[in-house]
Protein backbone atom coordinates (compact mmCIF):
# COMPACT_ATOMS: atom_id res chain seq x y z
CA UNK A 1 0.00 0.00 0.00
CA UNK A 2 1.26 3.53 -0.72
CA UNK A 3 2.56 5.63 2.15
CA UNK A 4 0.33 8.55 1.21
CA UNK A 5 -1.98 9.56 -1.62
CA UNK A 6 0.20 12.61 -2.29
CA UNK A 7 1.94 12.16 -5.63
CA UNK A 8 0.08 8.98 -6.65
CA UNK A 9 -0.87 9.78 -10.24
CA UNK A 10 -2.85 7.82 -12.82
CA UNK A 11 -1.77 5.99 -15.94
CA UNK A 12 -3.56 4.50 -18.94
CA UNK A 13 -2.56 1.88 -21.55
CA UNK A 14 -0.21 3.41 -24.12
CA UNK A 15 -1.84 1.96 -27.25
CA UNK A 16 -0.35 3.83 -30.23
CA UNK A 17 0.56 7.10 -28.50
CA UNK A 18 2.78 9.15 -30.86
CA UNK A 19 6.17 10.71 -30.25
CA UNK A 20 6.16 13.91 -28.19
CA UNK A 21 7.01 17.00 -30.25
CA UNK A 22 9.71 19.21 -28.73
CA UNK A 23 10.53 22.81 -29.60
CA UNK A 24 14.09 22.86 -28.21
CA UNK A 25 16.79 21.04 -26.27
CA UNK A 26 16.43 20.12 -22.60
CA UNK A 27 17.61 22.95 -20.35
CA UNK A 28 17.55 25.61 -23.07
CA UNK A 29 14.84 27.70 -21.37
CA UNK A 30 16.89 28.28 -18.23
CA UNK A 31 19.22 30.64 -20.09
CA UNK A 32 16.39 32.90 -21.26
CA UNK A 33 15.92 36.25 -19.46
CA UNK A 34 12.19 35.70 -18.87
CA UNK A 35 12.50 32.13 -17.56
CA UNK A 36 12.53 32.67 -13.79
CA UNK A 37 9.72 35.21 -13.88
CA UNK A 38 7.60 33.01 -16.18
CA UNK A 39 8.23 29.95 -14.01
CA UNK A 40 7.18 31.97 -10.95
CA UNK A 41 3.83 33.14 -12.33
CA UNK A 42 4.57 36.15 -14.57
CA UNK A 43 2.24 35.65 -17.55
CA UNK A 44 3.60 38.53 -19.69
CA UNK A 45 7.11 37.13 -19.26
CA UNK A 46 5.88 33.66 -20.25
CA UNK A 47 4.14 35.04 -23.33
CA UNK A 48 7.27 36.95 -24.33
CA UNK A 49 9.37 33.81 -23.87
CA UNK A 50 7.10 31.48 -25.84
CA UNK A 51 6.34 33.95 -28.63
CA UNK A 52 10.04 34.44 -29.28
CA UNK A 53 11.05 30.77 -29.14
CA UNK A 54 8.12 28.75 -30.51
CA UNK A 55 9.07 27.84 -34.08
CA UNK A 56 6.92 27.41 -37.17
CA UNK A 57 8.48 23.97 -37.57
CA UNK A 58 7.10 22.87 -34.19
CA UNK A 59 3.64 24.20 -35.04
CA UNK A 60 3.60 22.41 -38.39
CA UNK A 61 4.69 19.11 -36.79
CA UNK A 62 1.79 19.38 -34.36
CA UNK A 63 -0.61 20.26 -37.18
CA UNK A 64 0.52 17.20 -39.11
CA UNK A 65 0.16 14.94 -36.07
CA UNK A 66 -3.34 16.29 -35.33
CA UNK A 67 -4.60 15.58 -38.83
CA UNK A 68 -8.21 16.66 -39.26
CA UNK A 69 -8.98 16.55 -35.53
CA UNK A 70 -9.60 19.70 -33.49
CA UNK A 71 -8.35 18.84 -29.99
CA UNK A 72 -8.52 21.15 -27.00
CA UNK A 73 -5.07 22.38 -26.00
CA UNK A 74 -4.53 21.16 -22.43
CA UNK A 75 -1.62 22.82 -20.57
CA UNK A 76 -0.10 21.37 -17.42
CA UNK A 77 -1.28 24.03 -14.97
CA UNK A 78 1.26 23.23 -12.28
CA UNK A 79 2.18 24.71 -8.91
CA UNK A 80 5.98 24.96 -8.76
CA UNK A 81 8.19 25.67 -5.75
CA UNK A 82 8.68 29.25 -6.98
CA UNK A 83 5.01 29.87 -7.85
CA UNK A 84 2.50 29.05 -10.56
CA UNK A 85 4.39 28.08 -13.70
CA UNK A 86 2.90 30.05 -16.62
CA UNK A 87 5.04 28.65 -19.46
CA UNK A 88 2.66 25.77 -20.33
CA UNK A 89 -0.32 28.16 -20.41
CA UNK A 90 1.57 30.63 -22.62
CA UNK A 91 2.52 27.77 -24.95
CA UNK A 92 -1.10 26.61 -25.04
CA UNK A 93 -2.33 30.10 -25.92
CA UNK A 94 0.29 30.47 -28.66
CA UNK A 95 -0.53 27.07 -30.20
CA UNK A 96 -4.27 27.74 -30.00
CA UNK A 97 -3.71 31.00 -31.82
CA UNK A 98 -1.61 29.47 -34.59
CA UNK A 99 -3.65 26.29 -35.01
CA UNK A 100 -7.16 27.70 -34.59
CA UNK A 101 -7.91 25.68 -31.44
CA UNK A 102 -9.32 26.34 -27.97
CA UNK A 103 -7.50 26.05 -24.65
CA UNK A 104 -8.87 23.85 -21.84
CA UNK A 105 -8.47 25.60 -18.47
CA UNK A 106 -10.78 23.39 -16.44
CA UNK A 107 -8.32 20.54 -15.75
CA UNK A 108 -5.65 21.51 -13.23
CA UNK A 109 -2.96 19.91 -11.08
CA UNK A 110 -4.27 19.05 -7.61
CA UNK A 111 -1.09 19.08 -5.54
CA UNK A 112 2.38 20.53 -5.60
CA UNK A 113 4.80 17.62 -5.93
CA UNK A 114 7.98 19.61 -6.57
CA UNK A 115 9.47 17.69 -9.51
CA UNK A 116 11.46 20.55 -11.06
CA UNK A 117 15.24 20.05 -10.72
CA UNK A 118 14.79 16.83 -8.68
CA UNK A 119 16.43 13.44 -9.14
CA UNK A 120 15.07 10.27 -10.70
CA UNK A 121 13.98 8.70 -7.39
CA UNK A 122 11.80 11.69 -6.49
CA UNK A 123 10.28 11.72 -9.98
CA UNK A 124 9.52 8.01 -9.77
CA UNK A 125 8.05 8.38 -6.28
CA UNK A 126 5.91 11.47 -6.98
CA UNK A 127 3.69 11.99 -9.98
CA UNK A 128 1.21 14.86 -10.25
CA UNK A 129 -2.50 14.32 -9.72
CA UNK A 130 -5.23 16.31 -11.45
CA UNK A 131 -8.82 17.41 -11.06
CA UNK A 132 -11.46 18.85 -13.38
CA UNK A 133 -14.08 17.68 -15.82
CA UNK A 134 -13.09 15.57 -18.83
CA UNK A 135 -15.58 15.46 -21.70
CA UNK A 136 -16.09 11.92 -22.93
CA UNK A 137 -14.93 11.50 -26.51
CA UNK A 138 -13.14 14.86 -26.53
CA UNK A 139 -9.64 14.93 -28.01
CA UNK A 140 -6.83 16.78 -26.23
CA UNK A 141 -3.36 18.09 -27.07
CA UNK A 142 -1.23 18.10 -23.88
CA UNK A 143 1.48 20.78 -23.59
CA UNK A 144 4.15 21.37 -20.94
CA UNK A 145 7.32 23.41 -20.62
CA UNK A 146 9.80 20.56 -20.10
CA UNK A 147 9.89 16.78 -20.47
CA UNK A 148 12.52 14.82 -18.55
CA UNK A 149 11.31 11.27 -17.88
CA UNK A 150 7.78 11.92 -19.17
CA UNK A 151 5.93 11.23 -15.93
CA UNK A 152 3.91 14.46 -15.89
CA UNK A 153 2.62 14.05 -19.45
CA UNK A 154 1.92 10.36 -18.80
CA UNK A 155 -0.03 11.14 -15.60
CA UNK A 156 -2.13 13.89 -17.21
CA UNK A 157 -2.81 11.59 -20.15
CA UNK A 158 -3.85 8.85 -17.72
CA UNK A 159 -6.24 11.20 -15.92
CA UNK A 160 -7.88 12.24 -19.20
CA UNK A 161 -8.12 8.80 -20.81
CA UNK A 162 -9.39 7.10 -17.65
CA UNK A 163 -12.37 9.49 -17.82
CA UNK A 164 -13.24 8.96 -21.46
CA UNK A 165 -11.11 11.60 -23.16
CA UNK A 166 -8.44 10.98 -25.78
CA UNK A 167 -4.95 12.54 -25.78
CA UNK A 168 -3.99 12.56 -29.45
CA UNK A 169 -0.63 14.33 -29.11
CA UNK A 170 1.75 16.05 -26.70
CA UNK A 171 4.27 18.85 -27.16
CA UNK A 172 6.82 20.52 -24.89
CA UNK A 173 9.09 23.53 -25.14
CA UNK A 174 12.20 21.51 -24.25
CA UNK A 175 13.19 17.85 -23.98
CA UNK A 176 16.08 15.49 -24.64
CA UNK A 177 15.68 13.91 -28.06
CA UNK A 178 15.97 10.41 -26.62
CA UNK A 179 13.03 10.95 -24.24
CA UNK A 180 10.36 11.76 -26.84
CA UNK A 181 9.06 8.20 -27.32
CA UNK A 182 7.15 7.78 -24.06
CA UNK A 183 5.58 4.29 -24.24
CA UNK A 184 7.71 1.64 -22.57
CA UNK A 185 9.04 -0.78 -25.17
CA UNK A 186 8.28 -4.53 -25.00
CA UNK A 187 12.02 -5.21 -24.97
CA UNK A 188 12.39 -3.05 -21.84
CA UNK A 189 9.56 -4.89 -20.07
CA UNK A 190 11.17 -8.19 -21.03
CA UNK A 191 14.52 -7.04 -19.64
CA UNK A 192 12.88 -6.06 -16.32
CA UNK A 193 11.12 -9.43 -16.18
CA UNK A 194 14.32 -11.32 -16.94
CA UNK A 195 16.29 -9.47 -14.25
CA UNK A 196 13.73 -9.13 -11.47
CA UNK A 197 11.01 -11.66 -12.27
CA UNK A 198 7.37 -10.69 -11.59
CA UNK A 199 8.27 -9.04 -8.25
CA UNK A 200 9.04 -5.61 -9.76
CA UNK A 201 5.68 -5.36 -11.52
CA UNK A 202 3.92 -6.58 -8.37
CA UNK A 203 5.69 -3.98 -6.21
CA UNK A 204 4.79 -1.18 -8.62
CA UNK A 205 1.18 -2.31 -8.86
CA UNK A 206 0.80 -2.43 -5.08
CA UNK A 207 2.52 0.91 -4.51
CA UNK A 208 1.18 3.07 -7.33
CA UNK A 209 -1.91 1.25 -8.57
CA UNK A 210 -0.66 0.43 -12.07
CA UNK A 211 1.84 -1.97 -13.59
CA UNK A 212 5.20 -1.41 -15.22
CA UNK A 213 3.55 -1.60 -18.66
CA UNK A 214 2.15 1.90 -18.06
CA UNK A 215 5.53 3.46 -17.24
CA UNK A 216 7.42 5.63 -19.68
CA UNK A 217 10.52 4.23 -21.34
CA UNK A 218 12.68 6.56 -19.23
CA UNK A 219 11.03 5.52 -15.96
CA UNK A 220 11.29 1.83 -16.78
CA UNK A 221 15.00 2.19 -17.49
CA UNK A 222 15.63 3.06 -13.83
CA UNK A 223 13.77 -0.05 -12.70
CA UNK A 224 15.79 -2.19 -15.05
CA UNK A 225 19.05 -0.69 -13.71
CA UNK A 226 18.17 -1.35 -10.06
CA UNK A 227 20.23 -4.13 -8.49
CA UNK A 228 17.22 -5.74 -6.87
CA UNK A 229 13.53 -5.12 -6.25
CA UNK A 230 14.35 -4.48 -2.59
CA UNK A 231 16.85 -1.82 -3.65
CA UNK A 232 14.28 0.09 -5.72
CA UNK A 233 11.71 -0.37 -2.93
CA UNK A 234 14.07 1.20 -0.42
CA UNK A 235 14.89 4.08 -2.78
CA UNK A 236 11.22 4.80 -3.48
CA UNK A 237 10.29 4.55 0.20
CA UNK A 238 13.12 6.89 1.20
CA UNK A 239 12.21 9.37 -1.56
CA UNK A 240 8.56 9.38 -0.52
CA UNK A 241 9.39 9.85 3.17
CA UNK A 242 11.74 12.72 2.35
CA UNK A 243 9.35 14.27 -0.16
CA UNK A 244 6.28 14.06 2.07
CA UNK A 245 8.24 15.55 4.96
CA UNK A 246 9.43 18.39 2.72
CA UNK A 247 6.13 18.99 0.95
CA UNK A 248 3.64 18.00 3.62
CA UNK A 249 4.29 20.86 6.03
CA UNK A 250 3.82 23.40 3.27
CA UNK A 251 1.52 21.41 1.06
CA UNK A 252 0.13 23.56 -1.71
CA UNK A 253 -3.15 22.48 -3.17
CA UNK A 254 -4.39 23.85 -6.45
CA UNK A 255 -6.61 26.90 -6.00
CA UNK A 256 -10.34 26.26 -6.35
CA UNK A 257 -11.55 26.69 -9.89
CA UNK A 258 -13.73 29.71 -10.50
CA UNK A 259 -17.11 29.25 -12.10
CA UNK A 260 -15.73 30.79 -15.27
CA UNK A 261 -12.83 28.32 -15.52
CA UNK A 262 -13.02 26.24 -18.66
CA UNK A 263 -12.12 26.76 -22.27
CA UNK A 264 -10.18 29.83 -23.32
CA UNK A 265 -9.50 30.09 -26.99
CA UNK A 266 -8.33 33.00 -29.09
CA UNK A 267 -10.23 35.50 -26.94
CA UNK A 268 -7.30 36.79 -24.85
CA UNK A 269 -9.04 36.17 -21.52
CA UNK A 270 -5.83 35.23 -19.72
CA UNK A 271 -4.12 38.35 -21.10
CA UNK A 272 -6.79 40.63 -19.64
CA UNK A 273 -6.48 38.82 -16.30
CA UNK A 274 -2.72 39.39 -16.40
CA UNK A 275 -3.21 43.10 -17.09
CA UNK A 276 -5.66 43.39 -14.19
CA UNK A 277 -3.18 41.60 -11.94
CA UNK A 278 -0.39 43.98 -12.93
CA UNK A 279 -2.65 46.94 -12.15
CA UNK A 280 -3.28 45.56 -8.65
CA UNK A 281 0.46 44.91 -8.17
CA UNK A 282 1.27 48.48 -9.18
CA UNK A 283 -1.29 49.92 -6.77
CA UNK A 284 0.06 47.75 -3.93
CA UNK A 285 3.58 48.87 -4.81
CA UNK A 286 2.63 52.53 -4.51
CA UNK A 287 0.65 52.09 -1.31
CA UNK A 288 3.39 49.95 0.24
CA UNK A 289 6.26 52.32 -0.52
CA UNK A 290 7.83 54.48 2.16
CA UNK A 291 7.13 58.21 2.06
CA UNK A 292 10.79 58.90 1.30
CA UNK A 293 10.63 56.50 -1.63
CA UNK A 294 7.40 57.83 -3.06
CA UNK A 295 7.96 59.29 -6.49
CA UNK A 296 11.69 59.02 -6.32
CA UNK A 297 13.59 57.16 -9.00
CA UNK A 298 13.28 53.63 -7.56
CA UNK A 299 9.51 53.73 -7.17
CA UNK A 300 9.14 55.42 -10.54
CA UNK A 301 11.18 52.67 -12.18
CA UNK A 302 9.03 49.85 -10.79
CA UNK A 303 5.76 51.65 -11.45
CA UNK A 304 6.83 52.23 -15.04
CA UNK A 305 7.88 48.57 -15.39
CA UNK A 306 4.34 47.41 -14.57
CA UNK A 307 3.00 49.88 -17.14
CA UNK A 308 5.42 48.51 -19.75
CA UNK A 309 4.31 44.93 -19.04
CA UNK A 310 0.69 45.88 -19.68
CA UNK A 311 1.84 47.61 -22.87
CA UNK A 312 3.36 44.27 -23.92
CA UNK A 313 -0.01 42.60 -23.28
CA UNK A 314 -1.65 45.28 -25.45
CA UNK A 315 0.77 44.41 -28.28
CA UNK A 316 -0.02 40.72 -27.84
CA UNK A 317 -3.76 41.36 -28.13
CA UNK A 318 -3.22 43.50 -31.23
CA UNK A 319 -1.31 40.60 -32.79
CA UNK A 320 -4.13 38.22 -31.90
CA UNK A 321 -6.61 40.59 -33.57
CA UNK A 322 -4.52 40.78 -36.74
CA UNK A 323 -4.30 36.99 -36.92
CA UNK A 324 -8.00 36.60 -36.21
CA UNK A 325 -8.86 39.09 -38.97
CA UNK A 326 -6.70 37.11 -41.39
CA UNK A 327 -8.41 33.90 -40.30
CA UNK A 328 -11.85 35.46 -40.80
CA UNK A 329 -10.89 36.72 -44.27
CA UNK A 330 -9.68 33.24 -45.18
CA UNK A 331 -12.97 31.75 -44.01
CA UNK A 332 -14.95 34.32 -46.00
CA UNK A 333 -12.90 33.63 -49.13
CA UNK A 334 -13.79 29.93 -48.90
CA UNK A 335 -17.53 30.55 -49.13
CA UNK A 336 -19.32 27.46 -50.49
CA UNK A 337 -20.72 27.70 -54.00
CA UNK A 338 -24.41 27.84 -54.92
CA UNK A 339 -24.51 24.11 -55.61
CA UNK A 340 -22.88 23.14 -52.31
CA UNK A 341 -24.62 20.78 -49.92
CA UNK A 342 -26.77 22.45 -47.21
CA UNK A 343 -24.57 20.92 -44.52
CA UNK A 344 -21.47 22.49 -46.07
CA UNK A 345 -23.07 25.94 -46.17
CA UNK A 346 -24.31 25.57 -42.61
CA UNK A 347 -20.84 24.60 -41.37
CA UNK A 348 -19.31 27.58 -43.20
CA UNK A 349 -21.85 29.97 -41.65
CA UNK A 350 -21.18 28.57 -38.18
CA UNK A 351 -17.42 28.91 -38.67
CA UNK A 352 -17.79 32.50 -39.88
CA UNK A 353 -20.00 33.41 -36.92
CA UNK A 354 -17.48 31.85 -34.53
CA UNK A 355 -14.59 33.79 -36.10
CA UNK A 356 -16.56 37.06 -35.95
CA UNK A 357 -17.46 36.43 -32.32
CA UNK A 358 -13.83 35.84 -31.40
CA UNK A 359 -12.82 39.03 -33.19
CA UNK A 360 -15.43 41.09 -31.33
CA UNK A 361 -14.33 39.61 -28.01
CA UNK A 362 -10.68 40.41 -28.76
CA UNK A 363 -11.52 44.02 -29.61
CA UNK A 364 -13.49 44.40 -26.37
CA UNK A 365 -10.63 42.97 -24.33
CA UNK A 366 -8.11 45.19 -26.11
CA UNK A 367 -10.14 48.23 -25.03
CA UNK A 368 -10.17 46.91 -21.45
CA UNK A 369 -6.39 46.51 -21.44
CA UNK A 370 -5.94 49.98 -22.94
CA UNK A 371 -8.07 51.51 -20.19
CA UNK A 372 -5.97 49.68 -17.61
CA UNK A 373 -2.74 50.86 -19.26
CA UNK A 374 -3.84 54.50 -19.42
CA UNK A 375 -4.51 54.43 -15.69
CA UNK A 376 -1.07 52.97 -14.92
CA UNK A 377 1.16 55.66 -16.46
CA UNK A 378 3.69 57.19 -14.07
CA UNK A 379 1.96 60.57 -14.16
CA UNK A 380 -1.58 59.39 -14.79
CA UNK A 381 -4.27 60.91 -12.53
CA UNK A 382 -4.86 57.56 -10.77
CA UNK A 383 -1.22 56.96 -9.92
CA UNK A 384 -0.63 60.56 -8.84
CA UNK A 385 -3.80 60.48 -6.73
CA UNK A 386 -2.65 57.25 -5.02
CA UNK A 387 0.77 58.70 -4.25
CA UNK A 388 -0.69 62.00 -3.01
CA UNK A 389 -3.26 60.27 -0.81
CA UNK A 390 -0.52 58.14 0.78
CA UNK A 391 1.75 61.12 1.40
CA UNK A 392 -1.05 63.09 3.07
CA UNK A 393 -2.02 60.16 5.30
CA UNK A 394 1.53 59.41 6.47
CA UNK A 395 2.95 62.95 6.68
CA UNK A 396 0.19 65.46 7.49
CA UNK A 397 2.67 68.20 8.48
CA UNK A 398 4.37 68.02 5.11
CA UNK A 399 0.95 68.03 3.47
CA UNK A 400 -0.04 71.12 5.46
CA UNK A 401 3.16 72.90 4.43
CA UNK A 402 2.48 71.92 0.83
CA UNK A 403 -1.09 73.25 1.04
CA UNK A 404 0.15 76.52 2.56
CA UNK A 405 2.73 76.89 -0.19
CA UNK A 406 0.15 76.19 -2.90
CA UNK A 407 -2.30 78.61 -1.27
CA UNK A 408 0.35 81.33 -1.17
CA UNK A 409 1.19 80.56 -4.79
CA UNK A 410 -2.47 80.89 -5.78
CA UNK A 411 -2.81 84.16 -3.86
CA UNK A 412 0.32 85.50 -5.53
CA UNK A 413 -0.98 84.49 -8.95
CA UNK A 414 -4.35 86.13 -8.20
CA UNK A 415 -2.61 89.34 -7.09
CA UNK A 416 -0.42 89.36 -10.21
CA UNK A 417 -3.48 88.78 -12.38
CA UNK A 418 -5.34 91.64 -10.66
CA UNK A 419 -2.38 93.98 -11.09
CA UNK A 420 -2.12 93.02 -14.77
CA UNK A 421 -5.81 93.74 -15.28
CA UNK A 422 -5.53 97.13 -13.51
CA UNK A 423 -2.50 97.96 -15.66
CA UNK A 424 -4.43 97.14 -18.84
CA UNK A 425 -7.39 99.24 -17.69
CA UNK A 426 -5.10 102.21 -16.97
CA UNK A 427 -3.43 101.85 -20.38
CA UNK A 428 -6.80 101.70 -22.15
CA UNK A 429 -8.03 104.78 -20.25
CA UNK A 430 -4.88 106.71 -21.13
CA UNK A 431 -5.21 105.67 -24.78
CA UNK A 432 -8.83 106.95 -24.79
CA UNK A 433 -7.83 110.33 -23.36
CA UNK A 434 -5.05 110.61 -25.90
CA UNK A 435 -7.41 109.93 -28.79
CA UNK A 436 -9.82 112.58 -27.44
CA UNK A 437 -7.13 115.28 -27.30
CA UNK A 438 -5.86 114.54 -30.79
CA UNK A 439 -9.29 114.46 -32.45
CA UNK A 440 -9.70 117.43 -34.95
CA UNK A 441 -12.42 120.03 -34.19
CA UNK A 442 -15.78 119.67 -36.03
Amino acid sequence: MPLSKLGIGERAPWDDFPQVIRNGDLGALKNEPEYQAAKSGDMPAAIELVDRLLTDETVEKIREQMGDSKPLVLPVLAVEAAGNNKIPLAMAEALADRLGLDVELGIIQSDKVGRTDTGADHRLAFNPTFEGDVKQGQKYLVVDDTLTMGGTVASLRGYVENRGGKVVAASVMTAHEGALNLPVKPSMLAAIENKHGPSMNQFWQETFGYGTDKLTQGEAGHLKSAKTVDAIRERITAARHEGIERLGANRVEAPPRSKSAGRSGLTGESLVSSAEGLEVEQQAMIEGASVEQGYQETLAMYVQAKHDQVESIEDRLENLINRQQARLQQTQSNRPGFLSMPGTRKAWQASQAQQQGRLQTLHARLETVREIKEGMGLHSPRVEELATRKMRAENPELAADWDSMKQAERQHQALMKKQEQEKKQTQEKSRGLSLGLNRPPQ
